[in-house]
């Protein structure tokens, strides 16, 4: 795209091909944008900054679905609690998925292998029932709810995550985010959740118990 003297550019071999004007700008496969000076002195290439002819765009989070039930948020707290309990101090987790024709949400408990502090799981796939997922939390047992430097590694993907901790206790904790590629943003529970009650119990499979396994 040619601006005035000004080109922007996808790809450096479309630029060159095309002829460098003196201040072209182009994307990098870091996700940077480079600017490049080009004159009857020479060229250079620098990290692009401040440029007047591009928008400013605003970073954040929108959430497009209505609120997650909170009697949904309570079924999985429940099941957390009772990993935490008698003895048993393990991480758990559970994915929220949503239907798009029915407006109907759906709590899942994927096959995992546990520990105090590690999860390996086996990704639910509900794409064929039309089911998209929304959001998976996972327990920090009697730890207090923080998102881990592993929690950082593993949640790269486009989706709500959420940690509950302190599930032994009357009133647990929670925070909850949305991410992608290792760039989060923090969000209150009531942005997400139909009146959330962390201390709220529901009933949830039985079933469950069968796909988590300890390491």
């Amino acid at each position: 795209m040619k601006l005035g003297i000004h080109t922007y550019s996808w790809s450096l071999s479309d630029l060159l091909e095309s002829g460098l004007q003196p201040f072209n700008v182009v994307a990098g496969n870091d996700g940077r944008l480079y600017e490049i000076r080009h004159s009857v002195l020479g060229t250079i290439v620098v990290p692009a900054e401040h440029l007047r002819k591009l928008e400013k765009i605003p970073q954040g989070f929108q959430f497009n679905l209505p609120h997650i039930p909170g009697e949904k948020l309570a079924k999985a707290i429940t099941f957390f609690r009772d990993y935490c309990s008698n003895g048993t101090d393990l991480e758990v987790m559970v994915s929220f998925f949503y239907h798009p024709k029915t407006k109907e949400y759906f709590v899942d408990c994927p096959i995992q292998r546990v520990s105090k502090v590690r999860i390996e799981y086996e990704e639910l796939n509900y794409e064929k029932e039309g089911f998209i997922e929304v959001l998976q939390i996972h327990s920090h047992n009697s730890m207090d709810a923080y998102f881990s430097t592993v929690d950082n590694n593993d949640e790269k993907r486009f989706l709500l995550y959420g940690v509950v901790g302190k599930v032994d206790q009357e009133q647990p904790c929670m925070k909850l985010r949305a991410g992608v590629n290792g760039h989060f943003y923090d969000l209150p529970l009531d942005y997400i959740f139909d009146e959330p009650n962390l201390t709220n119990e529901a009933d949830y499979p039985a079933s469950w118990h069968k796909r988590v396994s300890r390491f």
